[in-house]
């Protein structure tokens, strides 16, 4: 899910016009000693310890993808809400630390990082 926040930094900084940035993250439920716990990660390895494995990206303002595997019997609403909090605390995070990146103000301002010179002789290359 890092790759969601390195795909909309990168955009940003080539001056693609994002209304937000965007931020994923995985949050998933694991039994361990006959209790439930949540599991927020970036890379995915929860995904192979856990019954659930539930991947959120968004913005600030709310949710734009999701995608829920459940192993086994099932997922309860209340376990589905605990995991969509700690996903949306997590998100709301790593968006807080992506605003601080010189390519986010940049983009803010209008314009990306590294600007990029198109090469006429060569229709869709960038020099």
């Amino acid at each position: 899910m890092a790759a969601v926040a390195a795909a909309s930094l990168a955009l940003r900084d080539a001056g693609a016009p994002l209304l937000d940035a965007v931020a994923g993250v995985s949050v998933g439920a694991a039994t361990f000693d006959d209790r439930k716990a949540f599991l927020v990660d970036l890379t995915g390895t929860e995904d192979h310890y856990g019954e659930m494995d539930c991947k959120v990206a968004g913005t600030r303002r709310g949710v734009t993808a999701l995608q829920l595997d459940v192993k086994g019997e099932g997922v309860t609403l209340d376990d589905l809400d605990k995991a969509l909090r700690a996903a949306k605390t997590a998100r709301v995070g790593i968006l807080e630390t992506m605003a601080e990146c010189p390519e986010a103000d940049a983009a803010r301002r209008g314009g990306g990082g590294a600007k990029k010179k198109r090469n006429p002789a060569r229709r869709n290359s960038l020099e």
